[in-house]
């Protein structure tokens, strides 16, 4: 969530940013809450602050044995108006927090306007997109014909949306699980850790996922809780409100967890069985210290890394799995990557 301070002294800025995101947020009753609010705290603060003065003269008058009832009747309506203003302050506190947190991040300079996908900017590409003598199928039917994945018995047991890895598959997917956790243990200082599956809401709510995608998450209604939904959050959430001494960070850590989205507002957008509800997720995270500018150069200069990491992952497993490529598989390529900013 924004700080509520930014977020009065750049009004403009944050009007034109949720504008250019196309979100709905009623921000008209988010500034005339802080303008309320901000006018209760300011009387709030006045009345303590004369009650403190007050407090000290009717002491005074006491130890010097002098009458000091008006005071205490006045100090008495004092306090009744303290204990109402503190009630109306918590309850506008909520409402402005609630609002706020549907405030999403502002976009940076940098990133062209647009709609939808079709006006994305192609920032650089890596490669040339493979050319087949054949028509291409997509990885879904190659699996399915390798015996690689089972949509229909997945869709027995759990209902449609969810995977049955089978033989290789399934072989597969742990050995791509297991080399993405090597690569980060061995050969880049990271600590390995095994999350737990699922998540509270103030993880959720660290992470960005609540409260806009709260629809798109399996919940546990009984105990309040939430199936993980990208490892990213347990991982993130790992040292959540607290203070790590000098010398403590950053804390490099990476972690397999299996994910779970329901995905509701997704409905149409992909071609089943390509749209799952379970996935595998791998999170790298360094806990740290760094400026605005730095996480923005971080987020562009990871591209290339990760493309090469991508490409290198792709590779070993195309040449370790071993399969009965027919004529047309065996001739395919692992693609050209392309980045694109929106």
């Amino acid at each position: 969530m924004h700080d509520l301070k930014f977020l009065r002294q750049n009004r403009e800025k944050v009007e034109a940013g949720v504008a250019l995101k196309g979100m709905t947020v009623d921000l008209a009753r988010f500034y005339a809450l802080e303008e309320q609010r901000l006018a209760v705290l300011h009387e709030t603060e006045q009345l303590k602050a004369r009650r403190n003065t007050a407090s000290e003269e009717i002491a005074r008058k006491k130890k010097a044995g002098d009458a000091a009832e008006t005071e205490i009747r006045a100090m008495r309506e004092v306090g009744d108006r303290i204990k109402a203003l503190d009630a109306e302050l918590k309850t506008l506190e909520e409402e402005s927090e609630q609002l706020a947190a549907w405030i999403p991040n502002l976009p940076h300079a940098s990133v062209p306007p647009g709609s939808d996908a079709a006006q994305n900017q192609v920032v650089r590409t890596w490669g040339e997109p493979p050319r087949f003598a054949f028509p291409p199928q997509p990885h879904w039917e190659i699996a399915t014909r390798l015996g690689l994945l089972d949509f229909d018995r997945a869709a027995k047991i759990a209902g449609s949306g969810f995977l049955l890895f089978t033989g290789r598959g399934a072989r597969l997917e742990r050995a791509l699980i297991q080399f993405m956790l090597d690569v980060h243990t061995t050969r880049h200082g990271y600590t390995e850790v095994s999350p737990p599956h699922v998540v509270r809401r103030a993880a959720l709510f660290g992470t960005g996922q609540l409260p806009k995608l709260e629809g798109d998450m399996y919940h546990i209604g009984e105990d309040d809780l939430f199936l993980n939904p990208t490892a990213e959050v347990p991982v993130t959430n790992i040292y959540r409100d607290e203070i790590l001494e000098p010398g403590v960070i950053p804390r490099n850590l990476t972690a397999y967890c299996a994910s779970y989205r329901r995905e509701a507002g997704a409905a149409g957008m992909r071609t089943p069985p390509a749209a799952v509800w379970w996935f595998s997720s791998r999170a790298a995270k360094v806990r740290g210290s760094a400026t605005p500018e730095a996480f923005r150069v971080c987020g562009y200069s990871a591209l290339a890394p990760a493309s090469r990491r991508k490409r290198r992952l792709m590779r070993r497993a195309w040449k370790s799995s071993k399969f009965e490529h027919d004529e047309h598989s065996s001739q395919a390529e692992v693609p050209g990557d392309q980045t694109s900013k929106s």
